[in-house]
């Protein structure tokens, strides 16, 4: 029997974590195994950024949405300050106005399979132009090449193409015609990631590719990671024997993995 069944619902999170540790991905999305250890050595601190970055993203979305906030406790984390202060800079006025849907949460087909996004802020224009924002809380901003390879670049843009007559009510979405920004509070900066038609083609090629070798492999190859350096921020680490890995941290850490809203718990556009 296999692992997993045509209709697996599959997220950049879950793509991300079977390429960097086929065990992890077992343990934790098929198996749903509670994490037997604490999820990093500096565990209050870590659980600190965690609920900081959830907060913040939380402040945005109601803003976008134009909910009145009482207060803002800024006592929460020392970053949250400059972090709001940075986004309230940002220019929403230079984002397609037509449509803007906060927090959109999307599944669309890929082969046998779907695929889930959600965005933090999708700006459509009249003229078929869409940008995809995502606002980012990591302490450095990577480089624009990094991003660019991302898995969550690539499956947002392709989602966002796949589900385009969805999204506009109408005529379909053109790859040239949409991008992605991504806005880091620690800069504060952002990147636009533009697309295309051959992009689009790559993407759903090498998406489908990955899920597909996912949804063929047998239990007993999904084995741990050979690179111990990615040990460091997983709760699982008991479980394969790698307890020595902390303080061998990679530099990735797994916070936007953690970040990620629980696919059971929120609504999806699915067609």
């Amino acid at each position: 029997m296999s692992l997993i069944e045509p209709g697996h619902l599959f997220s950049q999170h879950s793509l991300r974590t079977y390429q960097r540790c086929p065990r992890r991905f077992l343990l934790r999305y098929v198996d749903r195994q509670p994490w037997p250890a604490p999820e990093r050595e500096d565990a209050a601190a870590y659980a600190a950024h965690l609920e900081a970055g959830r907060v913040f993203h939380e402040w945005v979305a109601r803003a976008l949405m134009g909910i009145r906030s009482v207060g803002h406790d800024l006592s929460l984390h020392p970053d949250l300050e400059t972090w709001w202060t940075a986004w309230q800079s940002f220019d929403l006025r230079a984002l397609p106005d037509h449509l803007r849907e906060v927090e959109l949460p999307l599944v669309v087909p890929l082969g046998d399979y779907r695929l889930y996004a959600r965005f933090d802020l999708l700006a459509c224009g009249t003229a078929g132009d869409a940008v995809i924002i995502d606002w980012k809380t990591l302490g450095t901003v990577p480089r624009l090449e990094t991003m660019r390879r991302a898995l969550q670049t690539r499956v947002y843009l392709y989602a966002l193409v796949a589900a385009g007559s969805v999204i506009t009510a109408g005529a379909p979405l053109e790859p040239e015609r949409v991008s992605m920004l991504y806005w880091f509070a620690s800069g504060p900066s952002q990147m636009v990631l533009d697309y295309s038609r051959a992009l689009h083609r790559e993407n759903y090629e090498s998406l489908l590719r990955l899920a597909e070798s996912i949804a063929h492999a047998a239990r007993e190859e999904m084995v741990r990671t050979d690179d111990v350096r990615e040990c460091e921020g997983c709760a699982y680490r008991t479980l394969c024997e790698r307890e020595t890995a902390v303080g061998q941290d990679s530099g990735q850490g797994w916070l936007d993995e953690d970040l990620e809203f629980s696919l059971e718990e929120v609504p999806e556009v699915d067609f």
